[in-house]
Parts: structure tokens; C-alpha cells; sequence
């Protein structure tokens, strides 16, 4: 279970058609892709415990009828991942469950169940499934499990047949190049023909001291997903060529501050990826912090555009491997539910004019 963080007043963007119930307190979540739409959760308080909802259409509205019956203390939904891939997005059916802490009387959360299918281990087929231990719809992070039932008895042996989710895995006495996508849509163990090593290494110093904590999602050209966290820590992967298509960075503030977080991804990103080559026993550095690169977007239109129209301006942010900023807080995440960081735009004519202005902060 993972706490979710909460805060007793509501995102600004929020609508709760249930307010009037009692107090409540809200968390999100990010289900799904980087660049996904947050889901809301509120906690109300009622005369006899509690209630919850789950803005499970992410509407950014709290509805009566998204209220989550509870059973021996457990609130469980049915919900979609939202996989966005290439600028198109797709839906996955997924379970949460959701329980009250009685330290904290925040909410907790973990996923419900587990993938299950089948794999080849050399020149056999075992029964295998795939569970996802921290919660945010993939399966092909650090921290999630794969487990095979390499005896073929149809028991789980936790010791023996429980693996954590890494590109090279060892099964008795041979290693094997782990192949799925990061939504454990699939999945095979290959033979290792070779392997180098990657590491997140930023060059600048000044930058490089700021970083409090780096992660790094890495795709192959097969769609294999692994990931990398820390600076200058190796990762073993099998050789082939590698894009960052995600990156969540912690930086320590320049004044003593609060922390500062930062989430980019390849959803909405350029369309121009960069591919790093991985070398058999190289170690291939990647500075995803290398350099950034800021445009306005102006959505297409048909025609001119005339005196009194609306114009949209979009500023977006790309890191230099082609990833779009999706989200900037300080602090924890409960950060967003205030005005949070933001940017003033203002549209100007060439002699510096002022024409209009306006905030722009993260969706």
C-alpha cells in the first residue's frame, strides 16, 4: 500500500458535487502515462466512518455515483489506465483498492490482482505472472514482480520463484535479456548475447549538485521498457539501442527552499527521438539535463486569424532527447492543490507592446 497524499481543501480546478456530505479531504493520482489526465480521490467524513469517491473518468468532477462501496475496511474500483503512446491514447482495465490509515487517517492504495499469462525459459513453458507493487499501472519498474512457477507444481514459492523486474535476469545458472513493454502487455526471456551498462551522469557541476534524486525510463527498439535512477549508477542492459521516453528529477532549491520536481515525457513530445547505441561491455553515459529547448505552440486553423478571435498560446518546454515537460511542484505532490509554480505569458508585438496576458501552469 502507498500513502496518497492529501489536503483538505480541494484542487482548484475541482468540482465536489458531494461537499455538502460532511468535511472531506482530496488526493490524485497519475494513472497511467507520465503526461496522463490526474484522478481525483475524495476521503468525506460521515456520522457513522468514512466514504470515498474516485474520479475514475477523470472529469474533474466529484459525482454522487462515483461513490466506492467499502468491505471490511476496503474501498475497491474498477478503473482504466491511460496509456498514451506516439500522441494517441488508449485505455487499460486495471483495479485499485484504496484503505484508511488509522495513524494518519489519510488514504492508502496499492493495485488489485495481477497480469497472468505464460513464457518460454529456454526450451520450456511455465505458468507466470506480473504484479504491480508500486501502483501507477506499469509493470516494468524496480520495484514490480515477475513470478514464474519454474517447477511446474501450479504454486507461487516466494523465495524460488519471485523475481523483481529487471532488462537482465538470472534463472538458475543462466542469464537472460527480459523483454516487455511497460504496460506487461508482453513478455519473453531471451538468450544474453551481450550487455553493457548505462548511467544518468548531467556534466554541468552546478546542475549536477542540485540533483536530490533521478529517474529514467528507457525504451528499446523492440518497445522494452527498464529504468535507471540515481547519478552515475550503472544499470546493466542488454546491447541494443536505447531513447529516455521519461524522467522524473528532484532538484534542491537555489535559495534553501523547498525541493523542486519535475516530470518529462515522450507524451506530446517531438517527434525527432534521439537513440543511444549500447555497446557490448560499454558503459554508455546519458545527460538527460543536457540542455533544453522552450517555443510557444499555436494550434492550426483554418484561415487567418481576425481581430476579436480567441488565439491559444501553448508554452512547452522540451528536454534535449525530445521530452515535453508534463508537470512541475515543489514539495510533495499535495504542492499542485495551491496556485503552485506557473508562468506569466505575455503576447507582444515586435516593439514590445503588451497585446494580453495570462498564467500557465501544469493540467
Amino acid at each position: 500500500m502507498r500513502m496518497l497524499e492529501m489536503s483538505d481543501k480541494p484542487p482548484a480546478d475541482l468540482i465536489d458535487e458531494t461537499a455538502h456530505r460532511g468535511p472531506a479531504c482530496y488526493g490524485e493520482i497519475r494513472y497511467g502515462s507520465p503526461g496522463s489526465g490526474r484522478m481525483a480521490v475524495a476521503l468525506h467524513e460521515t456520522g457513522t466512518g468514512h466514504d470515498v469517491y474516485v474520479d475514475a473518468d477523470r472529469d474533474r468532477r466529484i459525482e454522487t455515483q462515483e461513490r466506492v462501496e467499502a468491505h471490511a475496511g476496503i474501498w475497491r474500483v474498477d478503473l482504466r489506465a491511460e496509456i498514451i503512446e506516439d500522441d494517441r491514447t488508449r485505455w487499460a482495465p486495471r483495479t485499485l483498492v484504496f484503505r484508511r490509515s488509522n495513524l494518519s487517517g489519510s488514504l492508502t492504495f496499492a493495485a488489485a490482482g495481477f497480469l497472468e499469462g505464460a513464457v518460454t525459459i529456454g526450451d520450456r513453458r511455465h505458468a507466470a505472472r506480473r504484479i504491480d507493487a508500486d501502483g501507477n499501472a506499469g509493470f516494468s519498474d524496480p520495484s514490480d514482480r515477475i513470478w514464474i512457477d519454474l517447477n511446474d507444481d501450479g504454486r507461487w514459492d516466494s523465495l524460488s520463484e519471485q523475481f523483481p523486474f529487471t532488462p537482465i535476469l538470472r534463472i538458475g545458472d543462466r542469464r537472460f535479456a527480459v523483454r516487455s513493454d511497460p504496460w506487461g502487455e508482453r513478455l519473453s526471456f531471451e538468450a544474453l548475447t551481450g550487455e553493457g551498462a548505462i548511467k544518468l551522469n548531467v556534466e554541468r557541476r552546478e546542475t549536477a549538485d542540485r540533483v536530490l534524486d533521478i529517474t529514467a525510463t528507457l525504451v528499446g527498439r523492440d518497445g522494452s521498457a527498464a529504468v535507471v535512477r540515481g547519478l552515475n549508477c550503472d544499470q546493466n542492459m542488454p546491447v541494443g539501442d536505447y531513447r529516455v521516453s521519461s524522467m522524473t528529477v528532484c532538484l534542491k532549491d537555489l535559495g534553501g527552499g523547498t525541493n523542486w520536481n519535475f516530470i518529462f515525457s515522450d507524451n506530446g513530445g517531438r517527434e525527432s527521438r534521439r537513440w543511444y547505441p549500447l555497446r557490448k561491455d560499454e558503459t554508455l553515459a546519458i545527460d538527460p539535463l543536457a540542455s533544453f529547448v522552450a517555443t510557444v505552440g499555436v494550434p492550426q486553423k483554418s484561415g487567418p486569424t481576425r481581430p476579436g478571435d480567441i488565439l491559444t498560446l501553448g508554452p512547452r518546454l522540451f528536454t534535449s532527447d525530445g521530452l515535453l515537460i508534463n508537470s512541475c511542484f515543489r514539495g510533495k505532490e499535495r504542492a499542485l492543490f495551491g496556485e503552485g509554480p506557473a508562468a506569466k505569458v505575455t503576447l507582444a508585438m515586435p516593439d514590445g507592446t503588451p497585446l494580453a496576458s495570462a498564467h500557465s501552469g501544469f493540467a
